[in-house]
C-alpha cells in the first residue's frame, strides 16, 4: 500500500478551512454534489453521492481530523485521511497524509486531491476572500466620499 503526504497553503482561516472540511453545505458548494458529514469523532460522512464515505476518527477543530476514506470500488477498508491545519502568515498550512492507497489508485488519488477536493477548497476559499476585500473596498470608498463631501457642509455655530 501507499502513502501521499502534500502540503498546501490556503489563504483563509484555519476556522474557514475547518468548515471547507467539515461543513456538508460548504462541501456541497465546492464538489458540487450531494454530502453528509457528522463532524464528531465517531461520527460519518458521504461524498460525491456517495461515491465516497467513512468515519471520523480524530475531530479536533481547528487543528486535525482523520477519517477513514472508503471509495465505492477499493477493495480495502483501511484507507485513512489525516488532515492538519496550522495557522501560517496570509492563511493556513493544511498537511495531508493518506496512508493505504491501493497502487493501481495511486495517480489518481493524488490528481484527485490537487484538482477535486483540497483543490476545489482552495478555489472556493480564495474567491471568498477576493469578494471579501472588493466588498471593503467599496465600503471605503463609499466612507472615504462621505467625509469629503461633509467637509464642504458648513456648521450652524452655537451663541
Amino acid at each position: 500500500m501507499l502513502r501521499i503526504d502534500q502540503t498546501y497553503i490556503i489563504h483563509a482561516a484555519p476556522e474557514r478551512v475547518w468548515a471547507a472540511l467539515t461543513d456538508a453545505v460548504l462541501i456541497v458548494k465546492w464538489s458540487g454534489t450531494r454530502a453528509e458529514y457528522d463532524a464528531r469523532s465517531g461520527g460519518a460522512y458521504i461524498l460525491w453521492d456517495g461515491y465516497v464515505r467513512g468515519k471520523i476518527l480524530t475531530c479536533a477543530p481547528p487543528k486535525k481530523l482523520t477519517q477513514t476514506w472508503q471509495p465505492r470500488h477499493w477493495t480495502i477498508s483501511n484507507s485513512v485521511v489525516t488532515f492538519t491545519l496550522r495557522k501560517t502568515r496570509g492563511g493556513t498550512r493544511l498537511e495531508l497524509a493518506h496512508e493505504n492507497i491501493p497502487p493501481a489508485e495511486f495517480d489518481d488519488t493524488l490528481k484527485n486531491w490537487n484538482e477535486f477536493y483540497i483543490g476545489a477548497i482552495q478555489v472556493m476559499l480564495q474567491a471568498e476572500t477576493r469578494q471579501a476585500k472588493t466588498k471593503q473596498k467599496r465600503r471605503d470608498a463609499r466612507a472615504a466620499k462621505t467625509t469629503r463631501s461633509r467637509k464642504g457642509v458648513p456648521r450652524a455655530r452655537k451663541n
